[in-house]
């Protein structure tokens, strides 16, 4: 007997809860500002993997860590995973903390695209004629920005391709999201002691380099919640949903990061900015529409 299918509206709540919390992050991180990108990204693996460990110890996820481990097949893919998300969280954290919100935004404009490929290519996801012109309306919006930008959007793209592929992986790997996220945390911990380490010795302040302030380092502490509520979430979506849906899902995250990018932080808001993101919000629609109609032939079958 096939296993049951985890119940599609989850996937819609985690998927909102997921989109939503990366949407207003540069809130959060902004207030870090002064804190250097790299150790930024040190201090964000070191305190997930602590709070990781914590919350594996309390829920009873200790065996499913130990059976993870004995797996090499599954700890390759979370090599691969682990990789892709430090990569994208470095260029984003860096993005944020030199004013490229719009920038990293579009980034995640562009990775629904991304998932929406990935889905066809290799889940062999089909879509309907009117999901076809929602992607088609949303990739000549994306087209559009990139062109009118003026330059290569090297964040931008790295962003997307990172985390599309991340999304993907996750998507075919069965292991428990927060294990999962253990793991990845885990196979970089060392990299990231090891430059917090030189970083305090290398300085005259000694700790306080990576300590700064009672306030700062109360803020770097809670980036693990930040990281961990938001990418568990997402997980859980991905192995409920199409990835093509939550892909569309996604544009939730950029849209609230762009709207804040030209309104909190004054970055430039261009006229192809604006077709873009209308583009964009028109194929939402246009794609969520079809979900609902496809719920309800369900519903009334």
């Amino acid at each position: 007997m096939s296993p049951v299918a985890p119940p599609p509206t989850a996937g819609y709540l985690y998927a909102l809860m997921a989109f939503g919390c990366w949407g207003l992050a540069p809130l959060y991180f902004r207030e870090l500002g002064s804190v250097p990108t790299p150790d930024m990204l040190a201090h964000r693996i070191v305190w997930t993997l602590t709070a990781l460990l914590l919350i594996v110890l309390v829920s009873g996820r200790l065996k499913q860590v130990i059976a993870t481990a004995r797996q090499p097949r599954l700890l390759g893919r979370l090599i691969l995973s682990g990789a892709l998300i430090s990569t994208n969280w470095g260029v984003w954290l860096w993005a944020i903390s030199n004013g490229h919100v719009l920038e990293s935004s579009l980034g995640y404009f562009i990775n629904p695209l991304v998932n929406v490929v990935l889905g066809m290519l290799v889940l062999k996801e089909r879509l309907s004629p009117r999901q076809g012109i929602a992607v088609a309306i949303a990739a000549a919006g994306v087209v559009g920005l990139v062109l009118g930008g003026g330059s290569f959007p090297w964040i931008a793209l790295t962003l997307a391709i990172s985390f599309g592929i991340y999304g993907l992986v996750r998507k075919i790997t069965p292991v428990d999201p927060l294990v999962g996220l253990f793991f990845e945390t885990l196979l970089v911990f060392g990299p990231c002691c090891a430059w917090l380490t030189w970083r305090v010795m290398s300085s005259e302040a000694g700790m306080a380099t990576i300590f700064p302030s009672p306030t700062l380092n109360a803020l770097l502490i809670g980036t693990s919640i930040v990281t961990i509520v938001p990418l568990v979430a997402f997980v859980a979506a991905a192995r409920r949903l199409p990835y093509a849906t939550v892909g569309i899902f996604q544009y939730i995250a950029p849209s609230c990061q762009f709207l804040l990018g030209i309104t909190l932080y004054g970055e430039t808001f261009t006229q192809g900015h604006a077709i873009a993101f209308g583009c964009i919000w028109l194929s939402l629609a246009l794609y969520t529409s079809e979900l609902v109609r496809k719920a309800r032939r369900a519903a009334t079958a």
